[in-house]
């Protein structure tokens, strides 16, 4: 089976990434969740490799306030099939702040 870059698979009882240095039958894979040190190899004739599944959620166990923070905390990266959110939002000054400095300056003199 082929799977191609950024595809969850479930391997070793863990869910994984699949990473863009995979090549043929030799996979390159980062856990779900986890960091660059954990990056791993796995030759998919040698290991079971499947598609990650996950159950769909019960509307009879409605999540609470806790885990939708730490849902939204979790970092994504290019390649785990979601899309990159900025770190950081930039919003620019609005415009009547320059003109408040100057008329701060002016009444100065």
């Amino acid at each position: 089976m082929s799977f191609s870059i950024g595809t969850m698979v479930s391997v070793r009882g863990r869910e994984w990434v699949v990473l863009p240095e995979s090549q043929g039958d030799l996979l390159v894979l980062r856990p779900l969740g986890g960091t660059e040190d954990e990056v791993t190899g796995v030759h998919t004739l040698l290991e079971n490799v499947e598609p990650a599944r996950f159950p769909p959620p019960d509307p009879a166990r409605p999540g609470d306030q806790g885990g939708r923070r730490r849902f939204r905390a979790t970092p994504t990266r290019p390649g785990d099939g979601f899309p990159a959110r900025p770190a950081r939002a930039i919003r620019p000054a609005p415009p009547s702040f320059r003109t408040n400095v100057e008329q701060r300056r002016i009444r100065r003199f």
